[in-house]
């Protein structure tokens, strides 16, 4: 979207490719992406949401990474997700940029990881007054004031500004270059399953 590059920079964010003279690496560089549109970027309603992550596992996605509002929860969006958890596909999505415990699908839906971020701060012990973050990042324990909290947040990633639109295209990109390895490592038993690469990333 020309006019509103906030998909774009999710985007970058996950997969941008290395080495090529534009802009940064992404976190996955070598990772392909395929956009898929759920609704009018980011609210999307249920049903529509769950159709697009279907496609995205249908055509062999291995993450899907979701920085959606959803408008509503569904049993047809619960049964996507388990369905796509037992397909080994590694989900997800935001959480809020509200600081509160009104979670959007990311800190809602089972299986699925949301999206929640963590600052630089110099001082080490709270974030700068706004949500932004210190230049200079001396811990990785401030939370960003910007997501979610609650007992679902199993992964955060550091970002500059905290907020879930960077903190989810990061922590599906550490998924997808996780899987990536896994593929090329030649493993005994096969590549890694989503659930495994959750299982790898937590406990290290």
């Amino acid at each position: 979207d020309s006019t509103y590059d906030h998909a774009n920079g999710q985007m970058q964010q996950a997969a941008a490719e290395a080495d090529n003279g534009d802009g940064g690496a992404g976190i996955c560089p070598k990772c392909m992406v395929l956009p898929i549109k759920a609704g009018a970027e980011a609210l999307d309603r249920t049903d529509d949401l769950a159709q697009a992550w279907l496609y995205a596992g249908d055509v062999g996605a291995d993450v899907i990474v979701s920085t959606t509002a959803d408008l509503g929860y569904s049993t047809f969006m619960n049964q996507a997700v388990n369905k796509l958890w037992r397909d080994g596909v590694v989900m997800v999505e935001s959480s809020n940029d509200f600081n509160s415990t009104d979670h959007q699908g990311g800190m809602f839906h089972p299986h699925v990881l949301p999206g929640n971020g963590l600052v630089s701060n110099a001082a080490g012990t709270n974030t700068v007054p706004g949500g932004f973050s210190n230049v200079i990042t001396t811990t990785y324990r401030a939370r960003s004031s910007y997501p979610e909290w609650g007992t679902h947040n199993m992964f955060v990633g550091a970002t500059v500004g905290g907020t879930t639109s960077e903190s989810t295209p990061t922590i599906g990109g550490v998924m997808g270059l996780l899987l990536a390895y896994g593929k090329e490592a030649g493993l005994a038993d096969g590549p890694l399953s989503g659930q495994e690469a959750i299982q790898v990333v937590r406990d290290t």
